[in-house]
């Protein structure tokens, strides 16, 4: 290989990797993403799609058990990744195009579901512990601490509480 074609085939692989990552935020925002060292080893292994078809099988499954990890995610995408590409070329009926992102509701009810536990107070920093969540406000807290663990954003520094001149704590953006 020339050293041209190195480079044409590390953006090719770049780009790949960027694909995926993307593919597995839409598919699995509450897990954190795996190393790149792992993405691009699956890239060498399969094609684009055997990849994403395996991380869409992984959402699947988290949707229906919930409470997946990034090692669980790894391991049951690998197995679909196996399957998928040792089927016949003919019965390979996932495409990236077809992949629609998943649908936001169109109103959101303002009911509470939720209270910020103690747990996931500490690890946003900046949210009191017993605050009132509703439905999207809970999704927002998730989607934060996927995006704290896989470095994207900073764990902000805890808030102080000091009282408001309605004698409130202040509001965080982020829920």
């Amino acid at each position: 290989m020339t050293a041209e074609q190195v480079i044409g085939h590390l953006e090719t692989q770049d780009k790949q990797v960027e694909a995926v990552t993307k593919f597995w935020v839409s598919v699995l925002p509450t897990v954190a993403l795996p190393s790149l060292s792992l993405m691009k080893s699956w890239l060498k292994q399969f094609d684009l799609e055997t990849v994403c078809y395996g991380l869409s099988e992984a959402g699947l499954k988290n949707q229906k058990v919930g409470d997946m990890t990034t090692e669980d995610v790894v391991r049951f995408a690998g197995k679909c990744q196996i399957g998928y590409a040792a089927r016949d070329p003919r019965r390979k009926t996932f495409r990236l195009s077809d992949q629609k992102p998943p649908r936001k509701r169109i109103q959101d009810d303002q009911t509470i579901v939720a209270y910020l536990s103690k747990n996931l107070a500490d690890l946003l920093g900046d949210v009191p512990a017993e605050t009132p969540l509703t439905e999207a406000q809970l999704f927002r807290v998730f989607m934060r601490l996927a995006d704290i663990r896989a470095g994207k954003v900073q764990r902000p520094t805890p808030a102080t509480p000091t009282a408001t001149q309605e004698g409130q704590l202040p509001r965080s953006k982020a829920a």
